[in-house]
């Protein structure tokens, strides 16, 4: 099965109970988003869920323990951080994008590219442009 059927089969139309606000992941492709989904649980324990747009497409909701299971996650243990490096080259680099409009519930929203030129919308607020977040 490959990436866009396993998350388009892990995804729910409708974020889980008790999940709390859920944040969004955008990508251009599923694999983009296999690694903006890392990075998006990585970046905190608290995050349980995460709406999930790919190539413009909102796929659904996807809970945190469903995308660890689609993520090739592998446990750190005493000497893991040694000199070893995994397979493949990795160049994702998080972008952290942000809706203007006020309490927007897409916030925080996680993309791995950003063209200021050609901004994308909102997945809840379309027309309304995103742009990155302040540091």
């Amino acid at each position: 099965m490959n990436d866009t059927n396993r998350l388009s089969a892990a995804v729910s139309a409708a974020p889980p109970d008790g999940a709390g606000d859920t944040g969004t992941v955008i990508a251009l492709d599923e694999g983009a988003a296999l690694e903006a989904l890392s990075a998006y649980f990585g970046a905190a324990d608290e995050r349980q869920a995460v709406r999930v747009v790919v190539g413009g497409e909102e796929l659904g909701y996807l809970e945190r323990d469903q995308a660890l299971a689609l993520i090739d996650v592998q446990s750190r243990d005493l000497g893991h951080s040694s000199g070893w490096t995994l397979p493949g080259v990795s160049d994702y680099e998080e972008l952290e994008l942000r809706c203007h409009v006020d309490g927007c519930p897409a916030n925080p929203i996680v993309a791995d590219s950003f063209d200021e030129m050609y901004p994308p919308d909102c997945p809840l607020h379309p027309g309304q442009k995103l742009t990155l977040a302040e540091a």
